[in-house]
């Protein structure tokens, strides 16, 4: 062994002898801290039972102290108390003594001398702006036992149909809760009504006017355009959606439902040959023979591009260019001395335009391309598609139609409003009775010249009366292949 291999030894000796004392230093302040640890563990241990020393000297300084009553009066079995019968409703010989007036009522067309007295009702009625409780004195004609009608006050109901009106109106029009409408009309008409009372009777306009829904929605396959949108809505904490389906003279309202096509077919059927002017949502492609997709939206994406990024002056170039061919296309559609080919030609060339306009559409980007020219290329391939499929230029073709969808858009933004202030529906009945009610008075309001209560009262009053209403009459007339009937003189004055 010569000196060469000792010297290696001695140094891996020495190497284990450096790596043995690193280890006990370690150990040595491993044992440093548990002994530590376990001193302060040690003090903890005692605090501890010095204050379980002192807990259980207080509990055996404690006088004993019974909970029970062992006194003879306890064995004695108490009385039973009555309780306290509700009054319940009030005889209706005390309402009639509250009657501040009194009304006969004869069945239409036969002179009061040959009718007979049957019975009373009393109703709360809306009169001047002031709650008044009426006694209706109701007769029948004895030989064929026709009964006096009381059209403008709810069946089976002491209040007018004027007290529902007001109260669908406030809630489902003006937006405010029940319990305000309440207490409008309590301050303002002296008429208190418990919550349970006007929720009853919303639910019962709501099912006088259910026939009238089921009307107006049979009505939209009839129309020529329809312009359709929806939104974001909840039934207690389920999410869902709100529909709004609307022509120049009625809406549909549907709150509760989910966003796919069993909607639209509910609504449209297959067959329906007017135009659905709509957004570019995947549930309506190729779904109408002829279609209006929404320029307000295909406008706001561009303008959202060219604002995010002012530095890329293609974004701004393409905005204007579209905006441009927008209002080119505005200015054919209301010009009145184009015919039917004159027309085409000019849609045809907006659609040249466009396809210059688009240079990229046809472009492959790969993953890694930033999000706005990705979102650039798409809006061109969007709108190229849309120009394939005809939906850009229909209302140049058809004048009557708007090139955007902002009727729906203006009919959803108080329902926007209620979603965004919590005020969405409890229940699936809740959104039904929403649905009626709303569609029922928006399609009021586009048909009255005065969209008042007593225009709208005397409207559905004389439904009631006529076993019909104007909507009925319009499906019937539609059917027949007829002009609808207009709302009859005495509801527009």
């Amino acid at each position: 062994m010569d000196a060469s291999d000792l010297e290696n030894q001695l140094r891996q000796r020495d190497q284990l002898i450096e790596q043995m004392a690193e280890t006990i230093r370690r150990q040595e302040r491993i044992i440093a801290e548990q002994a530590q640890q376990i001193a302060h563990l040690q003090g903890r241990v005692a605090e501890l039972e010095g204050v379980l020393g002192r807990k259980a000297q207080a509990n055996r300084s404690k006088p004993p102290r019974f909970s029970g009553d062992y006194s003879l009066r306890s064995q004695e079995r108490p009385k039973r108390r009555r309780k306290k019968r509700s009054p319940g409703r009030r005889p209706k010989s005390q309402k009639l003594a509250q009657a501040e007036r009194t009304e006969d009522v004869y069945p239409e067309g036969v002179p009061p001398q040959q009718c007979v007295f049957v019975r009373d009702r009393l109703a709360w009625r809306i009169e001047d702006g002031r709650a008044v409780r009426v006694r209706y004195r109701l007769h029948r004609e004895p030989g064929t036992g026709r009964m006096a009608g009381l059209p403008e006050v709810l069946p089976r109901s002491e209040h007018g149909l004027e007290v529902a009106v007001i109260l669908a109106f406030l809630v489902y029009t003006v937006g405010v809760s029940i319990d305000k409408a309440r207490a409008l009309l309590a301050f303002f008409c002296r008429l208190e009504l418990s919550k349970s009372q006007a929720d009853s009777l919303l639910s019962q306009l709501s099912r006088l006017w259910q026939q009238e829904f089921d009307t107006l929605c049979e009505i939209m396959a009839w129309a020529t355009v329809v312009y359709i949108d929806e939104t974001g809505w909840k039934v207690s904490a389920e999410n869902c959606y709100a529909w709004v389906f609307t022509t120049l003279t009625h809406t549909v309202l549907l709150y509760g439902r989910g966003r796919d096509h069993t909607v639209l077919d509910e609504i449209l059927p297959e067959d329906f040959d007017g135009i659905g002017v709509s957004d570019d949502y995947a549930v309506y492609r190729d779904r109408f023979g002829q279609a209006q997709k929404c320029w307000a939206h295909l406008l706001r994406k561009a303008i959202a591009l060219m604002l995010a990024h002012p530095e890329k002056s293609p974004y701004r170039q393409f905005f204007e260019q579209l905006l441009e061919l927008f209002r080119d296309g505005k200015r054919f559609q209301h010009d009145g001395r184009l015919g039917p080919s004159g027309r085409e030609r000019r849609v045809h060339e907006l659609e040249e335009r466009l396809e210059r306009l688009c240079s990229r559409w046809q472009d492959e980007l790969s993953d890694e391309a930033p999000t706005d020219e990705r979102d650039f290329v798409n809006l061109q391939k969007a709108l190229m598609r849309m120009r394939s499929e005809q939906e850009l230029f229909t209302f140049v073709l058809v004048p009557e139609v708007e090139p955007t969808n902002n009727r729906s858009e203006r009919t959803f933004r108080f329902t926007a409003r209620m979603r965004h202030a919590n005020q969405t529906s409890k229940s699936r009945w809740g959104a039904q009775r929403r649905s009626i009610l709303t569609s029922v008075l928006l399609s009021l309001r586009q048909h009255l010249r005065d969209f008042t209560l007593e225009a709208v009262v005397q409207e559905v009053s004389r439904w009631r009366k006529a076993g019909e209403s104007l909507f009925r009459a319009q499906l019937a007339a539609f059917r027949a292949g007829l002009p609808p009937p207009e709302v009859p003189a005495a509801a527009l004055s």
